[in-house]
């Protein structure tokens, strides 16, 4: 969250104002390892069934909420994943989605399975070595801040939202 999570959230919260809150995926343990990159999910089981309880609860908790997602690299898996798990009626308050970094962009062609591209925004820079289906972590992997990326991504969300 710190090079893209962080500052989209104060830049929605500074466009949204009390109508913004977030809420973060934070499974037990979720170590964030790299060796997870390669497994067949490209994350681990226990993070992507914690973001699949995340969205329930705050649908539970906010039943009228109008929900976003994001994810940076490892959490970008982490949503391709699992959206697609969530009931018909939750995806239908989702009103956007955000990647960065995405670590299956290539293999999923910037899509997530059965969720509308019109809703989703993918920010995978060519001098970022993830984006093209390598797992080479290099300086354009965390320089979207710099690139006024976060920026673009948060004006796009709030506009989602009617902003």
């Amino acid at each position: 969250g710190t090079f893209i999570g962080g500052p989209i959230c104060t830049s929605l919260n500074t466009k949204l104002g009390a109508k913004f809150t977030r809420q973060g995926v934070g499974a037990p343990g979720y170590p964030g390892l790299f060796l997870d990159n390669v497994s067949m999910k490209g994350t681990c089981e226990t993070c992507i069934t914690s973001a699949v309880k995340t969205f329930q609860d705050v649908a539970t908790k906010c039943p009228d909420a109008k929900i976003a997602f994001l994810g940076y690299s490892q959490g970008a898996a982490i949503m391709h994943n699992a959206i697609p798990l969530l009931a018909p009626e939750l995806q239908s308050k989702l009103v956007a989605g955000v990647l960065f970094v995405d670590t299956q962009n290539k293999q999923s062609k910037a899509s997530i399975k059965g969720f509308p591209a019109a809703k989703l925004k993918t920010f995978c820079a060519t001098d970022d070595g993830v984006c093209g289906g390598y797992l080479n972590v290099n300086a354009g992997h965390v320089s979207y801040g710099e690139k006024g990326d976060t920026e673009k991504a948060a004006e796009w969300l709030a506009a989602q939202f009617g902003a």
